[in-house]
């Protein structure tokens, strides 16, 4: 494929044929549909506009060659780079020891427009929508009652809650946006090859207060290492499934809600709007959130997508940012406890900045919950989905070759630099000519070493994750009565310093069998002066 500066430098060729063969200049600017004054200065050697612009770049051409080769490795290798993450890293090399991103938000798509050999693309078909299950006879006897249960015991926004339950793989990470070669239509991503499942229930009410979470892991009982040195005061429970059961929902309404939520006057109602699923409400949770003044409020069935308030507005922002977080892990094996302290850890990161108190509001609006609108519920009942929609045909993009200027000989080191201008300051003619070409030169080799350096590091830190992720985890369950609260903070400290103490008390023995095998080698040697 012809590159436009190669198929420039044809055209010129071509014209320069003519011009010698006696056809006129406006002809030719015609025949080639060129300006006559631009077809003259290209004769003459003139630069092109965006070849007179690179000098105002924050990168230099060698540099984004250097990206551009980055990008296409890492696409082979699994690892299709996304939009933000070439921003990282044009800023690592511009600016490496600046914090936070001082690129700017549209150069990406400058640097796609100077560079048409790569280019974004999918890297996987998106999952399809919910099938349509919800009828408008459902939803008008729903919010009806709604309406009604709101004027009757006189609830307002503090005391309207919504709980929901998603759930996320610890390995999950997002398929979206990458960037890779131009010349093929999808680029194939790597994910992690750890697919326990851990669900969460998340809560909060009609004023955009959230409460706090609980985690849900697989398993038979917590573990110490399951937790990183530092991780926040949620609640923690186990399942067989890792989904939460009738038992962690009792417990969450016991432990989570019934005392974040008490009203001020002991005579206000709650109230508790939930799914219909059988495996979350039990006979033991109706009778404790009645015994509480709680009332329990059922969606209609298949109906989430549309008046969950929490599956409106919070968990999409909350799984989108989780996956991207998760992204630089995907590449690489870990043990299970370093998945499931990483889970812990992003979770937190991307929940601090998807479930904020504007999300929340904007769930309980978007379904019609707070203020009640039926409107809002049934604009969102669609019809059969139609046959979709026709691709227009590829198109064979076209690519531009970045050219430098081609010296005999680049300096390696700084002694042959030197060498090279005492060499040029001994010649007379053309010393000023050569020693800007010199000076190129150096400086395209200076762009190309700070842009190597700028992915090696990246590479370096890759494989540090990597190292750390496979290292062994001692175990140490985590005492404490499951049927009563969740394990506090207390709790796994202390299963993590009898941890430390048995690992100490282990290297003592072996340090004290080291010590006993060297003096049972020990050689004496007889001194044969004395003898």
């Amino acid at each position: 494929m012809v590159s436009p500066d190669e198929a420039r430098q044809n055209d010129i060729k071509e014209i320069r044929e003519r011009l010698q063969n006696g056809e006129s200049l406006r002809s030719c600017a015609t025949l080639y549909g060129k300006r006559e004054s631009t077809l003259r200065g290209q004769l003459k050697g003139a630069q092109t506009a965006r070849k007179g612009q690179e000098s105002r770049q924050l990168l230099s051409p060698v540099q984004e060659q250097e990206i551009i080769d980055f990008i296409k490795h890492e696409e082979r290798c699994g690892r299709a780079l996304s939009r933000g993450e070439l921003r990282d890293l044009a800023n690592g090399i511009v600016n490496p020891d600046a914090i936070g991103i001082t690129i700017g938000r549209n150069w990406p798509d400058r640097f796609l427009k100077r560079h048409l050999g790569v280019k974004m693309k999918a890297s996987i078909h998106l999952e399809a929508a919910r099938s349509n299950d919800t009828t408008p006879v459902l939803l008008r006897r729903f919010y009806a009652t709604l309406s009604s249960t709101v004027k009757e015991l006189q609830i307002v926004p503090s005391r309207m809650y919504n709980m929901d339950e998603h759930g996320l793989q610890e390995g999950l990470t997002k398929a979206g946006m990458v960037l890779g070669d131009a010349l093929t239509k999808r680029a194939t991503v790597t994910e992690s090859d750890w697919r326990n499942w851990v669900s969460i229930l998340e809560s909060g009410n009609a004023e955009g207060r959230r409460l706090r979470p609980t985690v849900v892991f697989q398993g038979d009982c917590l573990q110490e290492q399951w937790f990183p040195e530092h991780f926040p005061n949620w609640g923690y429970d186990v399942s067989e499934t890792g989904w939460a059961t009738q038992d962690v929902c009792l417990k969450w309404l016991r432990e989570t809600f019934l005392p974040s939520t008490k009203p001020k006057n002991p005579a206000d109602w709650r109230l508790l709007i939930v799914d219909g699923f059988t495996g979350h409400v039990s006979v033991q949770f109706r009778f404790m959130a009645l015994f509480h003044k709680v009332q329990i409020l059922y969606l209609p069935p298949h109906s989430s997508h549309i008046t969950q308030p929490f599956d409106v507005g919070v968990f999409s922002p909350t799984k989108a940012i989780f996956k991207r977080l998760a992204k630089p892990f995907a590449g690489f094996n870990a043990t299970a406890p370093i998945h499931k302290q990483r889970f812990i850890q992003i979770y937190k990161k991307a929940t601090d900045e998807a479930i904020t108190v504007r999300n929340i509001r904007q769930g309980f609006k978007g379904a019609g919950i707070w203020p009640i609108s039926l409107e809002k519920a049934l604009e969102k009942v669609v019809a059969p989905s139609q046959p979709p929609a026709q691709n227009p045909a590829p198109r064979t993009p076209q690519h531009q070759r970045v050219t430098s200027r081609v010296m005999p000989y680049t300096p390696k080191s700084g002694n042959e630099l030197i060498s090279q201008v005492k060499e040029l300051q001994s010649q007379q003619e053309g010393y000023e000519r050569n020693l800007r070409h010199l000076g190129t030169k150096t400086a395209e080799e200076l762009d190309r070493l700070k842009a190597q350096n700028t992915i090696e590091r990246q590479k370096s830190t890759f494989l540090q994750m990597e190292i750390d992720s496979q290292k062994p985890q001692p175990r140490q369950k985590v005492v404490w009565h499951p049927q009563a609260r969740y394990p506090g903070p207390e709790e796994i400290r202390q299963a993590r310093k009898l941890k430390n103490e048995r690992i100490e008390k282990k290297r003592k023995r072996e340090a004290e069998k080291e010590e006993c095998r060297k003096k049972n080698n020990t050689i004496v040697v007889a001194d044969e002066s004395r003898s």
